[in-house]
């Protein structure tokens, strides 16, 4: 059986990750009619009842990733967002099990921006595809467990700089640590480049073709990576740092996202 624990972590984790007050996994029956599990976080009452699809129904109808600034636009959701959570902006991803349809994960209510970015996006698809081998009761759940806490630490840590990145380091969640160690806030370097923010200028070719590669390859052999190096402020001032290095890993598609821990050397 699927380790509900975990389900319920990951739907956890993802509301803080995307900023969302709601959120919501369901796994549909093997009719593919109704939903026969659903997992919330956050105060969301009425998300799906036992003999509908809820507010998972349009990536149901259309299996693929939808962002709405306002749920209203689609008519199957105007009145859960009206009546029962006044919520406006929505995020749901689709959960594949072997190009079958299996569920869907979905976040409501984006808190600090008039709606979920594209990096959101990509953060619940990498969050789907960990509930969707939770799902599969044959898988090993040592490496989901992994995952979960590279996710965990990003959502929980205060104190040093984490970073979420795609495996081409664009930037997909920055904590408040990386707040305070580099001066940008999390609206202003979502979806950035990772290295055309804080590599250096006088780095990056190096970075491109010598440091990046080496990385990439250990980071494929499943390996956590620690080195010091140099890191670009807001401020233009440079800052000597420790970094760690982790990849969250699919088996299926390889490296899904990459952890960034980075601390400051004077501390």
């Amino acid at each position: 059986m699927p380790d509900v624990k975990i389900l319920t972590e990951i739907v956890e984790i993802g509301t803080h990750l995307v900023s969302a007050r709601y959120g919501a996994l369901g796994k549909l029956n093997a009719r593919g009619d109704a939903l026969e599990q659903v997992l919330t976080a956050g105060t969301a009452p009425a998300i799906s009842s036992p003999a509908s699809l809820g507010l998972l129904s349009p990536i149901i109808r259309e299996p693929r990733p939808l962002r709405l600034k306002d749920v209203s636009l689609d008519l199957s959701l105007a009145g859960f967002s009206r009546i029962r959570l006044k919520a406006r902006s929505y995020l749901a991803v689709p959960l594949f099990h072997r190009r079958a349809l299996k569920g869907g994960l979905c976040f409501l209510e984006k808190q600090g921006a008039p709606e979920f970015r594209v990096a959101d996006e990509r953060l619940a698809e990498s969050l789907a595809r960990l509930a969707m081998r939770t799902l599969e009761s044959e898988t090993d759940q040592t490496g989901i467990r992994q995952a979960l806490r590279f996710f965990r630490t990003a959502a929980e840590e205060k104190d040093d700089a984490v970073i979420i990145m795609s495996p081409s380091r664009e930037i997909l969640s920055w904590n408040d640590g990386a707040r305070k160690l580099f001066g940008y806030s999390a609206e202003e370097v979502l979806g950035l480049s990772f290295l055309d923010l804080l590599v250096p200028p006088e780095g990056r070719a190096r970075w491109s073709r010598h440091t990046e590669p080496r990385l990439a390859r250990e980071l494929r052999e499943g390996k956590t990576v620690h080195y010091d190096t140099m890191r670009l402020r807001k401020d233009g001032t440079r800052i000597q740092v420790s970094v760690t290095l982790s990849p969250v890993y699919h088996e299926m598609a390889g490296v899904n996202l990459v952890t960034g821990i980075h601390r400051s050397k004077k501390a």
